[in-house]
């Protein structure tokens, strides 16, 4: 199954110390800071954690911190991380298209570069799930790749806009990836009250036309 591919795949990546990001990303944390000015009050899932560095990061400016991944291996070293600094968070392993927590339960959401992984059916689930587990009022901020990436096209074509990528760009091949139009975001985001949907390009040269491309979905139930 898929699903398994991927966990292989990543449980190999984040037991090497190179694939083990450190740095948070910055619109993430100008997200969160920008809508939760009360660390103590602010309770924030990071779906699809990872090796943990927005978890380390927000959890050191006391933020009340969930982490969910299906990678052990992530999932230890971002306690190892935690432990080393004195600080707490819960983390918990398990698949985030049925997230095992309550009703209402977050304040907020952050997922970067996470759900574009999966198919359109369980991107829904998982949308259906947040959605869930935000309390009302509750915001979410995703990055997910977007239709113009160069990474679009390259590889078997599973279902529209989805392919099982030929190409290494960035230790991806052999994964499943899903890219994201603004229209398709909105109508699966339907369901929130209010959608906001940006973008961001990067090249690594000033010459090449081949970008990095996402687009930055900020949502509120």
């Amino acid at each position: 199954m898929y699903i398994d591919i991927h966990q292989k795949k990543w449980d190999q990546l984040h037991e090497k110390n190179q694939f083990r990001l450190k740095y948070p990303n910055e619109m993430v944390i100008r997200f969160i800071r920008g809508n939760f000015p009360s660390p103590a009050e602010s309770h924030v899932l990071d779906l699809g954690c990872g090796a943990g560095r927005h978890v380390i990061c927000l959890a050191s400016e006391g933020y009340r911190m969930t982490g969910i991944d299906f990678s052990k291996p992530g999932l230890d070293y971002t306690q190892g991380i935690l432990h080393s600094l004195n600080l707490e968070a819960q983390l918990v392993q398990g698949s985030i298209t049925e997230l095992p927590f309550e009703n209402g339960c977050f304040d907020g959401i952050i997922s970067f570069s996470v759900i574009y992984y999966f198919t359109t059916s369980d991107i829904k689930e998982i949308i259906s799930e947040m959605y869930r587990v935000l309390k009302k009022g509750g915001k979410a901020f995703l990055v997910v790749r977007a239709t113009d990436d160069k990474r679009y096209g390259q590889g078997e074509k599973v279902e529209n806009n989805t392919f099982m990528l030929n190409t290494n760009h960035t230790n991806e091949e052999g994964l499943i990836m899903h890219f994201f139009d603004e229209e398709e975001v909105r109508g699966l985001f339907s369901s929130f009250s209010h959608v906001s949907v940006g973008f961001t390009k990067e090249s690594m040269s000033s010459t090449n036309e081949k970008y990095n491309s996402d687009l930055l979905i900020t949502v509120v139930k």
